[in-house]
């Protein structure tokens, strides 16, 4: 039984549709992402669940009720944006206990449901300390726990990391993946970043241009895409036509045009010439760009030794055409 169902949303500005009859739902205690380019309409969706923006069409159901046309207030939904809105002017623990003061809770009862909301986000020895003195990863940190602090009936986190340096974006979004599944709480999140998602979401809804193209779990999203879109917005997939694969006397039944992931290509001693024209270093990984006749083919290998190949060398690559997935979209 679907805990968040989203029905026949529609939204536009100025008469521009920003999304037409989006329909999806969310199980209890589901870590969600809207994955997509700037502008496909994920952040707007995210505000239209909250209630920061109308709808003009369709219904939200949380639990068993109807919130579509409810004030943001009283819908019971904690919020993370991207700038932390942190009150300046209080201390941390008192940006975490705000919203239990609003709601009028003891301040007994207030207090220790503070100590253990600081325990859980590891900001116990910060709580006299105020936004200006803390870092980044800190404040958005507080900015989490004063959203959880009130047990919300869910949870939209809008690209909570994106200001973040990398090395602090990967321990946070390991924090909240751990404070999610330990709350189990529903959770929509928002990011452009496909690694962010693959690693954080149990589903991604991958949106372009106000649609869901694609909706599905991290696996079936990275090795099944549905259509072009999909295969080239997630993990660098060599797209061919039916075509490329005859000029390169590969037998196949394609019809329609395949995606091949660049880790699924290897070099060999025999197998297709190409030249490598270009070599990108990703920590463990390499990335090359290689060119086989007038086609331009990405391989990733591991950082090794082995097949470390240099610009305008030579080389032959073997394609494993088991691996490829045919695009029916």
């Amino acid at each position: 039984m679907p805990y968040l169902k989203i029905k026949n949303l529609k939204k536009s500005y100025q008469n521009k549709i920003v999304f037409d009859n989006i329909s999806f739902n969310a199980h209890k205690g589901e870590f969600v992402t809207f994955l997509g380019p700037s502008g496909c309409g994920k952040s707007t969706l995210l505000r239209c669940i909250a209630g920061l923006s109308n709808i003009e069409h369709g219904t939200i159901i949380l639990g068993n009720k109807d919130i579509s046309s409810l004030k943001p207030q009283k819908r019971n939904i904690g919020m993370v944006f991207q700038n932390y809105a942190l009150f300046p002017n209080l201390n941390v623990f008192e940006n975490i206990a705000f919203g239990l003061k609003i709601k009028k809770t003891e301040k007994k009862d207030r207090e220790k449901k503070v100590k253990k909301m600081l325990k859980l986000v590891e900001l116990e020895a910060f709580a006299k300390s105020y936004p200006h003195n803390l870092s980044g990863g800190q404040m958005q940190r507080v900015a989490l726990a004063r959203s959880l602090i009130t047990k919300p009936d869910l949870l939209l986190l809008d690209e909570p990391l994106s200001a973040l340096d990398a090395k602090i974006r990967k321990h946070l979004r390991t924090q909240i993946k751990e404070i999610q599944k330990e709350l189990n709480i529903t959770t929509i999140f928002v990011t452009h970043d496909q690694e962010e998602a693959l690693e954080l979401s149990d589903r991604i809804i991958l949106m372009n241009e106000g649609k869901i193209v694609q909706n599905s779990d991290a696996h079936n999203l990275y090795l099944e895409p549905q259509n072009r879109f999909v295969a080239s917005f997630i993990g660098h997939y060599n797209i061919l036509s039916p075509k490329d694969l005859d000029v390169l006397n590969i037998k196949h039944n394609f019809k329609n045009d395949i995606a091949i992931r660049p880790e699924t290509i290897e070099f060999c001693t025999k197998g297709h010439k190409v030249t490598i024209m270009q070599k990108i270093l990703l920590g463990s990984i390499i990335r090359y760009n290689v060119k086989l006749q007038n086609l331009h083919i990405h391989i990733d290998t591991l950082n090794s030794a082995h097949n470390n190949f240099q610009e305008g060398d030579e080389a032959h690559i073997l394609i494993h055409m088991h691996l490829a997935y045919e695009l029916v979209g």
